[in-house]
This record gives structure tokens, C-alpha cells and sequence, in this order.
């Protein structure tokens, strides 16, 4: 195989790779909405300062 052939593979692989991945980790997050993700509450439930 060659090198252009194992990135045409590779990408798109680590691409659903990833996305299943982020889609697993917001399934886990409380709050969620029907598995879709919503950046922005991630966001604030993730990295929201605590006054």
C-alpha cells in the first residue's frame, strides 16, 4: 500500500473514529439533547468557572 493510498483510507477512518467517539462522551454528559451535540452547553457545563 502505498503512502497516498493509506491516507485516502486513514482519514475518512479517523474521522467516523472520532466522531463516534465524541458522540459517545456526549451520550455520557447529563443534559444532553437526543444525542445531538450542543457545543455551547457543553461548554458552559464543562468549563463553566466556579465564583
Amino acid at each position: 500500500m502505498s503512502n497516498e493510498q493509506l491516507i485516502n483510507v486513514g482519514i475518512p477512518l479517523l474521522v467516523v473514529f472520532v466522531s463516534y467517539l465524541t458522540f459517545r462522551w456526549a451520550d455520557n454528559t447529563p443534559g444532553k439533547r437526543e444525542g445531538l451535540i450542543d457545543s455551547d452547553s457543553i461548554i458552559h457545563t464543562s468549563f463553566e468557572p466556579k465564583l
